[in-house]
């Protein structure tokens, strides 16, 4: 029973931490992923594990992570291959790309007032979308749901410019900050964020079943413990009856040997004074 409520009562704390936006889950982990509070050294990142703000994360080939906002993963970022990004906020919500691409889901950040990314060369911003970011030398920005705000910055940090990109579009922005015209969207595109989509889709369910098991121990740990308590009276019932039973057996077996000791006495008693008789007829 104790065990079970120290679960509850963690799983509780660990929801109240992601509802309130104080930290970021690790929810999925593939292939070598590292990570590090700076200026501390890298280390391997653990699925379930908890990020703050300056937190790196750093991936490699054929490796990916997807952090977590809220324990609805309603809000979620994935960090793909050959990646490194860095939390720079949370309070707004700002990741910073260094290098590499990373997929955004955002409907609703409790109480951050809007999600940024940002690159060298610009940042994108919403209050509730998807798109995926990407840089290496020049960024592009690609929304795949509602729109995004762009803004471009020259090495300097001076701005060069902003725009609305809708869903089904996306920009470009060189090295120098300067905002390329916008474009559609391919079909290759559509399947990189449904891919993400799907991987989103399985951590929720097994998330689910991982609920639905720990529900089902609970109950299966209250009902091994009445199973228990009600084993340990029967067992006591059948050790009063056996020990009642063993006290009559006991008793009847004395009663039966004081019987046949008593016979035996008579026996011998009736011996002796017949033989006396006849030794006095002589």
């Amino acid at each position: 029973m104790k065990k079970v409520l120290f679960l509850v009562g963690v799983l509780l704390f660990s929801s109240l931490n992601l509802l309130f936006g104080q930290h970021l889950e690790i929810v999925d982990l593939e292939g070598k992923v590292l990570v590090r509070k700076v200026p501390l050294t890298w280390q391997s990142a653990k699925l379930g594990m908890f990020l703050d703000k300056d937190y790196e994360l750093k991936t490699y080939s054929n490796s990916s992570c997807i952090l977590a906002f809220d324990s609805e993963l309603e809000n979620v970022i994935k960090i793909s291959e050959n990646s490194q990004v860095k939390i720079e906020s949370l309070f707004p919500s700002r990741v910073f790309i260094s290098q590499g691409r990373i997929f955004s889901l955002i409907k609703d950040l409790r109480q951050a007032q809007s999600f940024k990314v940002r690159t060298p060369v610009a940042v994108a911003g919403a209050r509730g979308t998807g798109w995926i970011s990407s840089f290496g030398g020049s960024a592009e920005f690609l929304c795949l749901e509602d729109s995004i705000h762009i803004q471009g910055f020259d090495p300097q940090g001076n701005l060069t410019g902003e725009e609305d990109v809708d869903e089904g579009f996306g920009i470009e922005v060189d090295e120098d900050g300067e905002l390329g015209d916008i474009f559609k969207l391919t079909s290759e595109d559509y399947q990189d964020w449904q891919g993400f989509k799907e991987d989103l889709g399985e951590i929720m369910e097994e998330r689910g079943e991982e609920e639905t098991v720990g529900e089902k121990e609970g109950e299966d740990s209250e009902e091994s413990l009445e199973y228990m308590e009600n084993l340990r009276d029967e067992d006591l019932e059948d050790v009063r009856r056996e020990t009642q039973e063993d006290q009559s057996q006991v008793f009847q077996e004395e009663k039966r040997a004081e019987e046949e000791q008593r016979d035996t006495t008579v026996s011998r008693e009736g011996d002796q004074g017949g033989g006396g008789t006849l030794q006095g007829g002589y």
